[in-house]
């Protein structure tokens, strides 16, 4: 998961004019991770890598460098998954865009030949 702890900061996190609530400070999770003593960042890089997807969280401090790695002591629960699953808005807000000049700017990975990534053949919402 490339940018699993959100981006609040970034362009995307506003849609269609209203401000998402970011990840780190959203009350779901943060109920989650009070009931597991553990911090929101931590509830969020234990369910990707939960779920076998690979995290790369970014960050230059030794403190939440120390707290991203301790991950793997504690587990979230089924309901407590459902939850976080269900923050799920089924849409990419990092999306690598390529600009080709005069072909104008498109997706990265369109010409991949496994694009558009998914399952069931649809497009990224980003790009619909």
């Amino acid at each position: 998961a490339y940018s699993p702890l959100g981006s609040p900061e970034s362009p995307w996190a506003e849609v269609c004019g209203k401000q998402l609530t970011p990840l780190l400070n959203h009350p779901e999770l943060e109920k989650i991770a009070g009931k597991l003593g553990r911090t929101v960042a931590q509830v969020l890089i234990r369910f990707h890598v939960q779920r076998g997807v690979v995290t790369l969280p970014k960050s230059v401090l030794t403190e939440q460098l120390t707290e991203n790695i301790n991950v793997f002591d504690f587990s979230i629960e089924g309901d407590d998954m459902a939850v976080i699953i269900g923050l799920n808005r089924n849409r990419r807000y990092i999306v690598p865009l390529l600009d080709r000049g005069e072909g104008g700017i498109v997706l990265k990975d369109i010409d991949h030949r496994h694009y558009p990534f998914k399952n069931d053949g649809t497009k990224p919402a980003a790009v619909n």
